[in-house]
């Protein structure tokens, strides 16, 4: 029969086994910075998305891993990490450079369909009269 001491020290072995294991956010982000330098760019993601899972939140981790997806060419993942950015460092002057010039580089063009005749009559026709005078003119009739 085993005792709790050895249910104990299992669980403190693998407890400090696996703290040990981990980085810390200040370390994945000096990896991915690393990376980044390096060309890396794929592996600074890593690194980044690595420093976030362990709680890092910080205008200059959005603002590089923002980059890291612009390199990648992964311009929607970009925006989304520089608005982060600038939710937490709404003044900061990069960010809005860079979140400017991703949404440059967006390639949804959408038009909007052209209007009918029919729809284009009601439109004005409907503009005509604002809301109580539409209420009046209905309760009249």
């Amino acid at each position: 029969m085993i005792g709790k001491g050895y249910y104990l020290g299992v669980l403190l072995f693998l407890a400090s086994y696996t703290l040990g294991a981990q980085n810390t956010s200040e370390e994945w982000f000096q990896k991915g910075n690393t990376a980044y330098t390096n060309a890396a760019y794929q592996q600074a993601v890593d690194a980044y998305q690595s420093a976030l899972n362990t709680g890092l939140h910080s205008a200059e981790l959005y603002y590089n891993l923002g980059n890291s997806y612009y390199r990648l060419n992964q311009v929607a993942s970009s925006i989304y990490y520089f608005e982060k950015g600038l939710q937490l460092a709404p003044d900061d002057p990069d960010l809005q450079n860079n979140i400017r010039f991703a949404q440059n580089m967006t390639l949804d063009a959408i038009e909007p369909l052209p209007v009918t005749q029919v729809t284009s009559f009601k439109n004005k026709l409907l503009a005509g009269l604002s809301l109580p005078q539409w209420a009046y003119l209905s309760v009249v009739c």
